[in-house]
């Protein structure tokens, strides 16, 4: 049976940043056939699939001759059975959220690493799970149930985010705060709008209308006053914020956990540091990225149109312009995507 799969985005506690390679083995095609490599460039899984989705939870989604989606294990081997023709989500915790219409319209359930229904489609929509919890929608309402589908804790919210850090963001009556994973609130709905904790921090907004963003710790208390126009996790100690009321194109920064800035320089985007180096837009190179240090010094000469995180083999994903120099605008040359390490080296590209 073919069953169908959505993406939800969430409006608080975003689930970890999709652009981070997550396994040691990444997707990578040749002639329009995908396969995957190791952190070397060699060739573990020979290019066989329509297309490929990166690792996750030790297993990928990949796409057969017939369109349809199936999971393998890193040995190449088809270990999870769906057959569906609409891209999956990735396992997570060893759960895979889906849906299955019915005489009552689509609920969603979870799928163990085994194909089979560990939690049967019952919810109207259906989060991933984190930190062996997750939310769902129940007639208008959410919940968290455990990863045996039972209600973990009493009380409903409007708007509910993943678990991170032992906290979860909520709505409750139009406003944001965090419970712990007894239901209960650790930091009182209070908030215009907040992100999920990391670092020992949440970003949160003070109001819809001309929002000021800021931190709090985890017991609520202001770690860093509401003064940026948005804020961004932090990570290995810094944050990318963007500054309020400038007309410069040059807005993003980033702090410590004091509030103040780590260094000088303003981007024109900046990305979350991971193995201490951060993808950035600088003034003097337009719209091409590169990547700096936790000083803010140049680390990877900006070339890239697109640039990923390192994970945690320090292997990022990016994507090139072939023509010669950095000019305002868009391309005029050929791109391709591809891996690099943390020295910039080049471990594949859809060139070769």
């Amino acid at each position: 049976m073919t069953r169908s799969f959505q993406v939800l985005v969430w409006c608080c506690g975003l689930a970890p940043n999709a652009t981070t390679l997550a396994a040691a083995v990444y997707p990578f095609a040749v002639s329009g056939q995908w396969g995957f490599l190791d952190g070397m460039g060699r060739v573990e899984i020979a290019p066989q699939f329509q297309a490929a989705n990166p690792f996750v939870d030790g297993l990928a989604a990949v796409q057969d001759r017939d369109g349809l989606w199936d999971f393998v294990d890193e040995g190449g081997k088809i270990a999870v059975h769906i057959r569906s023709r609409l891209m999956p989500r990735d396992f997570s915790g060893g759960l895979l959220a889906v849906s299955q219409p019915g005489p009552q319209g689509t609920k969603w359930g979870y799928l163990g690493k085994d194909g089979r229904y560990a939690i049967l489609p019952q919810f109207d929509s259906a989060s991933d799970f984190h930190e062996g919890l997750a939310a769902v929608e129940v007639n208008g309402k959410w919940i968290y149930i455990d990863r045996l589908g039972q209600r973990a804790f009493p009380g409903d919210f409007e708007r509910a985010g993943p678990f991170q850090e032992g906290l979860a963001c909520t709505r409750a009556e139009g406003l944001y705060g965090f419970i712990d994973r007894t239901g209960r609130f650790a930091v009182t709905p209070q908030f215009a709008d907040a992100e999920g904790f990391s670092d020992g921090l949440a970003a949160v907004a003070d109001s819809k209308i001309q929002a000021k963003w800021g931190y709090v710790d985890r017991l609520g208390k202001i770690a860093i006053p509401h003064q940026f126009a948005k804020a961004g996790p932090f990570s290995e100690g810094l944050a990318a914020v963007q500054a309020l009321g400038t007309a410069s194109f040059e807005t993003w920064g980033y702090i410590d956990r004091t509030g103040g800035f780590a260094f000088s320089e303003r981007f024109r985007e900046a990305h979350r540091f991971s193995h201490r180096l951060a993808a950035v837009v600088r003034k003097e190179t337009w719209n091409v990225f590169g990547y700096i240090d936790r000083s803010g010094n140049v680390r990877i000469p900006a070339r890239f149109q697109n640039a990923g995180e390192f994970n945690a083999d320090g292997v990022a994903r990016v994507s090139l312009d072939t023509r010669v120099g950095v000019h305002p605008g868009g391309s005029d040359g050929t791109t391709w995507t591809g891996y690099i390490d943390r020295a910039g080296r080049v471990i594949w590209n859809s060139q070769r």
